[in-house]
């Protein structure tokens, strides 16, 4: 499925059930709607299961999309939003029928005091290693990772072809890879 595809163009392709349309869809949106399910949730199993119900219901009502209400982004982060509503409901009304207390005591999940010098020491590598970067492959990395942006997004943002997003991704990830092992972290990825 060719990556130049609109997002309205894919979303005709999966309703008319194109399940390759569906793929490239999945490519273009999995990591935003995740982000989001996981700030919702916190949780990183119910964020996965809300990308899969999310994906499911795209497969099944495509046809449903209308871009006069909003972006394809809003209306897959209402879709999110909704399965995680659903998911705590379904959960809450499981353990009133289990008979599980609804409002447990939580454990004291402060930090400890080794846990925030380790974070402070995590963020400042990181910053270390994106201030090494060019500033297109920065800004790439910041966009998509720190903003939720999709690749498309940024590329009409600075007018930039999708094929030049995704190289400048790749390439600094790569890079920032290089520089944090560099530093001794264990860093999973592609080398």
């Amino acid at each position: 499925m060719n990556g130049e595809l609109s997002d309205d163009m894919l979303l005709a392709a999966i309703a008319r059930g194109q399940r390759d349309a569906l793929e490239a869809f999945y490519d273009r949106f999995a990591r935003l709607v995740y982000s989001f399910a996981y700030r919702v949730t916190g949780n990183v199993s119910h964020a996965e299961e809300i990308v899969q119900d999310v994906f499911v219901k795209v497969w099944r009502q495509a046809h449903a999309y209308n871009p006069a209400l909003g972006k394809v982004s809003t209306w897959l982060l209402t879709i999110a939003r909704r399965s995680a509503i659903d998911l705590h409901r379904r959960e809450r009304r499981q353990q009133h029928e289990s008979g599980e207390e609804l409002f447990p005591i939580l454990p004291d999940l402060a930090p400890t005091p080794d846990r925030v010098a380790e974070q402070s020491d995590w963020r400042s590598r990181i910053r270390q290693a994106l201030a090494k970067l060019p500033e297109e492959q920065r800004q790439v990395v910041e966009w998509m990772y720190f903003q939720g942006y999709t690749q498309n997004e940024i590329a009409e943002r600075f007018g930039w072809s999708l094929g030049t997003v995704k190289s400048r991704a790749r390439l600094a990830m790569q890079k920032l890879r290089d520089e944090l092992q560099s530093v001794g972290w264990e860093v999973e990825g592609r080398g």
